[in-house]
């Protein structure tokens, strides 16, 4: 199942008549401008991950935008590449540049989007965030969290399928579906925790390092 499955399985859900069916076609109602998050932080490309790392920190942010001399969105650094390509490996980050690490090229959408266009966007370059452009500057940036969090008609049906045995929640959670904010894969049964979505597997590992 994929996001955009997931998204689409809310839209279609509910009755006809309900009197939540503008929350049930958000992406007939909502658009990214709506749910981005601003400001853009951004490093540039030759600066080193200390330097990303201190301001994701402190910003209390799970990504950076990194742009060339000419402040041009050219790739993203995410918590999980910080860790994967740099910690795992035992690289001092003040010796890794940006541009190192940096997943590129980095996906763009304007802010007209709808949500149903974003999460489109998403699976079909599995992607979790898409950078949000308006007349070639940068404006916001929207990830498949918020997709899911401002999607309240898929929470009902998820909890009426958990009710009737279909989906089992997790550590008494409600379980969604997309990708795991810690491991990167996608999973039709996310919990939150401290404020992130993993999955089965991630809070498991979790549990066992507590």
């Amino acid at each position: 199942m994929t996001l955009t499955g997931v998204y689409n399985m809310a839209q279609t859900r509910l009755p006809k008549d309900s009197n939540q069916v503008s929350s049930a076609s958000p992406s007939a109602t909502v658009k990214i401008k709506d749910v981005m998050r601003t400001p853009v932080y951004t490093i540039e490309e030759d600066e080193h991950i200390d330097r990303a790392a201190k301001i994701m920190c402190d910003q209390e942010i799970g990504s950076i935008v990194v742009v060339d001399e000419d402040k041009n969105p050219v790739g993203i650094i995410t918590e999980r590449d910080i860790v994967r390509r740099v910690v795992v490996h035992n690289t001092v980050p003040s010796l890794v540049k940006a541009k190192d690490i940096m997943s590129s090229p980095l996906a763009t959408v304007p802010p007209e989007y709808s949500l149903d266009e974003a999460a489109k966007i998403m699976n079909k370059l599995n992607v979790r965030r898409l950078l949000v452009m308006d007349k070639g500057k940068m404006v916001g940036i929207v990830s498949s969290k918020e997709i899911i969090q401002v999607t309240p008609t898929l929470l009902e049906i998820i909890q009426e399928k958990a009710k009737a045995g279909v989906i089992t929640p997790v550590r008494g959670g409600l379980p969604l579906a997309g990708y795991c904010d810690s491991c990167g894969q996608w999973s039709d049964m996310l919990t939150e925790a401290n404020g992130s979505f993993v999955c089965e597997e991630c809070v498991a590992e979790q549990g066992e390092q507590a």
